[in-house]
């Protein structure tokens, strides 16, 4: 059986034998996993054992979904996919290939073979990783991660480094009243600032509730949208479910497609050069959605 695990744990005495042979790399610890693009099925990323899995919504070139494998860490609280590593391009193990060379072909994907697509990502941001270089370890502080990830520039596996320990919380006696001032009083100034500090906050609310109910009257108007014999979209060869607004001749950019049953009704009208549709502008995304086909 074959090991696919992307990192191995090493303190730092291991580690710095094995940083002393050739070029490495440092990364951020993080949730790192696999971005697994399969023929006939959904983008999925999985963490590194296997055991959680999420379907990514990304647009790629067709060619991609043919086997395409990334390393990649999935932040979920800030909504974040970094792309890492590039292993598999199109079916293509790229595995032996330096890391440098592996990294160019990574963005080479994320320029020109992705489509950043807001409405189709639900508010998911997809962005390159940063590495830093192996002296950046210099200037490590206390707030530097307690763990950093090495990359280096012949090797498959990553290792996993503990630079500092855990922080451990001193233990706070409790604290004893003085034996000169009555318990009493102190729960009586105790109960004070706490009355003190609710009626700020009451104020701090009334007028916050004053201040949205001035900008629910304020009216914000949409972008007018033309007759529909004036607006026709045209299907991208390259990317799927993909089709280029045009408004009485002028580019407006990428237009959205919500349901199934529109887009399978898109694709069936085939590769024609223009399809004359009805939009309707989506505040939410910024951006136009195509309610129907004209």
């Amino acid at each position: 059986m074959r090991d696919v695990r992307i990192s191995q744990f090493a303190d730092l005495k291991y580690a710095s034998t094995l940083v002393k042979q050739g070029t490495w790399y440092w990364l951020r610890g993080g949730k790192h996993g696999f971005l697994v693009m399969a023929p006939n099925s959904p983008i999925v990323w999985m963490d590194e054992k296997g055991t959680v899995s999420f379907k990514i919504s990304i647009r790629v070139s067709k060619e991609l979904l043919q086997g395409t494998i990334c390393l990649a860490s999935l932040q979920m609280s800030d909504g974040l996919l970094v792309l890492e590593d590039m292993r598999y391009i199109a079916g293509k193990n790229i595995e032996a290939d330096p890391f440098s060379k592996r990294w160019e072909t990574l963005l080479d994907f994320y320029r020109n073979s992705y489509v950043c697509d807001t409405v189709l990502q639900g508010g998911l941001t997809v962005e390159p990783a940063v590495y830093y270089p192996l002296e950046s370890a210099a200037s490590w502080d206390q707030n530097t991660p307690m763990y950093m990830v090495a990359q280096g520039e012949t090797q498959r596996k990553r290792i996993r480094i503990q630079i500092r320990d855990k922080e451990v919380k001193t233990y706070v006696p409790e604290r004893k009243y003085p034996p000169t001032r009555e318990p009493s009083q102190l729960v009586k100034e105790k109960d004070k600032h706490k009355q003190q500090q609710r009626q700020v906050h009451e104020q701090k609310r009334d007028g916050q509730v004053q201040e949205k109910e001035k900008k629910s009257q304020i009216h914000v108007s949409s972008p007018p949208v033309p007759s529909a014999k004036d607006t026709y979209v045209i299907p991208s060869k390259e990317f799927p479910d993909t089709y280029l607004l045009m408004i009485n001749g002028e580019q407006k950019g990428y237009a959205a497609v919500q349901g199934l049953a529109l887009s399978r009704a898109l694709r069936e009208r085939g590769t024609e050069a223009k399809i004359p549709v009805n939009v309707a502008w989506n505040p939410e995304f910024s951006s136009h959605e195509i309610v129907s086909i004209a």
